[in-house]
C-alpha cells in the first residue's frame, strides 16, 4: 500500500487532474442531485462544477382523524440507529372517540431500517388481535411497507405471522 500511496504522491498533479476530468464528465451527465448543505456546496465549487440542489421539501398538513365506529386505529413506527443496528418499535391504539385503548414498546437488536417497520406492523397487528381488536385501521410512515401489506401475497402473511410468534408482546 506505501508504493502505492508515494506512486500517487508523487504524480499527484496527474492523479488531480484525471480525478477533476472525470468528476466534469460525471457533471455533465447531471445525474442526481447535490444535498443541501455547505459541504457538498464547497466540494463543488473546487471542483469548478454547477451544483443542483434538491428541491424544496413539500409541506402538507396532516390532520389526525379517528377510525370508524366499530374500528380501531393503530399508528406505528420505528426506527433504527444504523443498518443493522439497535433499533425499537412502538405503536398506539385509538377507538372511534379518539380514547387510547392500548400501546407498544418494543426494543430491538440488530435490525435494518424497513425490517423494524415491518416486524412493527407485525407486533401491532398480534397485539389487536390478542386484545379483540379484529377491525384494525393501521398507520405508518413507511410507504413500502403499506404497499407490501397491501399485495394479495400470502408470502407477506407467512413472514408476518413467523414474526408475531417469535415476540411476546405484554
Amino acid at each position: 500500500m506505501s508504493v502505492h500511496v508515494s506512486r500517487i504522491y508523487r504524480e499527484g498533479n496527474a492523479v488531480a487532474d484525471c480525478l477533476a476530468s472525470q468528476v466534469s464528465d460525471a457533471n455533465q451527465l447531471l445525474i442526481g442531485c447535490m444535498s443541501n448543505c455547505v459541504d457538498d456546496l464547497l466540494i463543488f465549487h473546487r471542483f469548478d462544477l454547477r451544483g443542483r440542489p434538491d428541491r424544496d421539501p413539500v409541506i402538507r398538513s396532516v390532520i389526525w382523524s379517528p377510525p370508524a365506529s366499530g374500528w380501531t386505529k393503530v399508528n406505528t413506527d420505528g426506527v433504527a440507529l444504523s443498518s443493522p443496528g439497535v433499533g425499537g418499535c412502538g405503536g398506539i391504539f385509538c377507538n372511534c372517540r379518539a380514547f387510547v385503548t392500548g400501546c407498544f414498546a418494543v426494543p430491538l437488536d440488530h435490525v435494518f431500517a424497513f425490517e423494524v417497520e415491518l416486524l412493527t406492523d407485525s407486533i401491532a397487528i398480534n397485539f389487536a388481535w390478542q386484545n379483540g381488536w379484529h377491525r384494525i385501521w393501521l398507520e405508518n410512515d413507511s410507504s413500502y411497507v403499506v404497499q407490501l401489506l397491501s399485495s394479495p401475497s400470502e408470502q407477506v402473511a407467512d413472514t408476518l405471522s413467523k414474526h408475531a410468534l417469535q415476540l411476546e408482546v405484554d
